[in-house]
């Protein structure tokens, strides 16, 4: 699939002065809501064990975002750098959107975090009660596919496949109506990888209550799901105004794995130097048409359907039979340095640049 947008030409950026815009119309400002650098570096501070990874700073890498963000936005040919307020601090931003509001024409929400606060999730439903055009990424739509017992009966009846899963809450104790091993046993609303391990992963039904015992102190909702053994695919796709391009298919190899399940984990995540003598192998998918296809045009329905706003990435595995079944869907994936998504638009030939300027367009659009 070919897309007709053309690369975006980027003009030098333009100094401006954060503060009320003076000789603006009256509804023009615009909000922009950047990665909450302070909020990150205390949390890493308390957190120092979580990031073990000395060949990644993810503080540094959202210090570079921030800056690319800022750049794109004031550099935009259509919006006027007088009327921009940029925020890193969601809740200054909430306290000025409450007395400002009725000046405020659109909100760019770049806002993310290592974390995942949950709170972040509700932040769109107050741009939705003051009926403001906002980019990125809708409650609704996270509700929708951050969980994924939701997300898999969505697919299912869009005819999409999925692994066979089960789930579970600390009201289900002993017999979980699971007979077919070996599955894999995970949080069913967090991202990142978050709680899957190689101790998730259960052969029989003595080592899936240990699985679920153990989670169930950390998260109050599981999935069982199916364990699929082949390779892991995802892909990024973007919204240009009203075309939704898919990017490049990155394929994910698991080698040397011998008895260990082939998983991509919470700690190979992110620090890869945990994987030992395992080895990724990363590439651009080049396997059956037919199949990245499928992928594709799968995925474009999820999105359609996920009532996806401007960006998403979608993960699938391969069963036994090199058939991808859907097994995640990021409504607000990170573009990092280290990302899968920047990686899909990368392969595609895009810049991290080309993409903020689409986001921008989308939200302009959606001002007119």
């Amino acid at each position: 699939m070919t897309s007709t947008v053309q690369k975006i030409q980027h003009p030098a950026p333009t100094k401006h002065a954060i503060g009320v815009p003076v000789g603006c119309p009256e509804k023009s400002l615009v909000f922009v809501l950047l990665y909450d650098i302070p909020y990150m570096v205390d949390y890493k501070k308390s957190h120092p064990d979580g990031f073990s990874d000395e060949a990644y700073d993810p503080i540094e890498d959202s210090r570079q975002l921030n800056e690319e963000i800022r750049d794109a936005v004031l550099a935009h040919p259509r919006i006027d750098p007088r009327a921009v307020r940029f925020y890193t601090d969601p809740y200054l931003l909430m306290r000025d959107l409450a007395t400002c509001h009725d000046r405020v024409k659109g909100i760019l929400n770049f806002c993310d975090d290592f974390n995942d606060r949950v709170e972040l999730m509700s932040i769109p439903l107050l741009f939705e009660m003051y009926r403001i055009p906002f980019s990125c990424y809708s409650a609704d739509g996270l509700f929708l596919s951050h969980n994924k017992f939701h997300a898999y009966s969505i697919a299912k009846q869009l005819g999409i496949p999925v692994p066979r899963s089960y789930y579970i809450t600390r009201d289900m104790v002993g017999d979980f109506g699971i007979e077919a091993f070996p599955v894999v046993v995970k949080p069913n609303n967090m991202g990142g990888s978050e709680g899957v391990s190689f101790r998730s992963f259960a052969r029989d039904p003595e080592e899936l209550r240990e699985a679920v015992e153990a989670l169930l102190k950390l998260f109050n909702e599981l999935i069982a799901c199916e364990y699929l053994p082949g390779m892991e695919l995802t892909l990024g796709l973007v919204r240009h105004e009203d075309e939704i391009i898919p990017l490049a298919l990155k394929s994910m190899q698991f080698v040397n794995f011998g008895g260990n399940p082939a998983m991509y984990t919470y700690e190979f995540k992110w620090d890869e130097s945990r994987l030992g003598d395992k080895q990724l192998f990363i590439k651009p998918f080049d396997g059956d048409p037919a199949i990245k296809e499928r992928v594709i045009d799968d995925s474009i329905r999820l999105f359609e359907v996920l009532e996806c706003r401007d960006f998403a990435r979608i993960d699938w595995k391969c069963d036994a039979q090199g058939v991808p079944r859907f097994i995640d869907f990021n409504e607000n994936p990170m573009f990092g340095n280290e990302s899968s998504f920047l990686y899909c638009l990368e392969q595609a030939g895009y810049t991290r640049r080309d993409f903020f300027t689409m986001i921008i367009d989308n939200l302009l659009q959606g001002m007119n």
